[in-house]
């Protein structure tokens, strides 16, 4: 079980550390992006659906609620973190509980046997590491804009 647990966090940490890779693929460099999240930087929000860009080649649609900036990569950088690690976030939920249900199972099926009960404690013990570990990749997106100084 700790290998599946230790497979699930790389996982995680290699999703959030090649989503950059993807966008900077592109055949042409972009010019905008239209925010998939919410995103707050420097007191300024820019609302999720919204279109931010440099402005110059990139054309915004509706001025009353796209963004003209300079900061715009990070602002969809963040962005696309955020639901990044939403989605994981979501996933290791469904995982947590259903590793708490086999837990569970194993558990009260045992009949008395020791080693049942051993493994559906471990069951129920590598969901809730699993469970800290999805409330940690929630924090992830706020941890990067700290290091980025935002």
């Amino acid at each position: 079980m700790n290998k599946n647990l230790l497979n699930l966090i790389l996982l995680f940490l290699l999703t959030v550390l090649i989503l950059p890779f993807f966008v900077l693929a592109q055949d042409r460099p972009l010019d905008c992006c239209i925010l998939g999240k919410t995103v707050v930087i420097e007191g300024n929000t820019y609302n999720k659906g919204e279109t931010v860009g440099r402005g110059d080649i990139c054309s915004l649609t509706n001025a009353a609620t796209d963004h003209i900036t300079k900061k715009w990569t990070l602002i969809c950088l963040l962005s696309s973190v955020k639901l990044v690690t939403d989605w994981v976030f979501t996933f290791l939920v469904i995982f947590v509980s259903a590793m708490v249900i086999l837990g569970a199972y194993e558990i009260s099926t045992a009949a008395g046997s020791p080693e049942k009960v051993k493994k559906g404690k471990d069951y129920i013990l590598y969901a809730l590491v699993g469970f800290v570990v999805a409330l940690l990749s929630k924090g992830i997106p706020d941890l990067i804009s700290v290091l980025l100084g935002i």
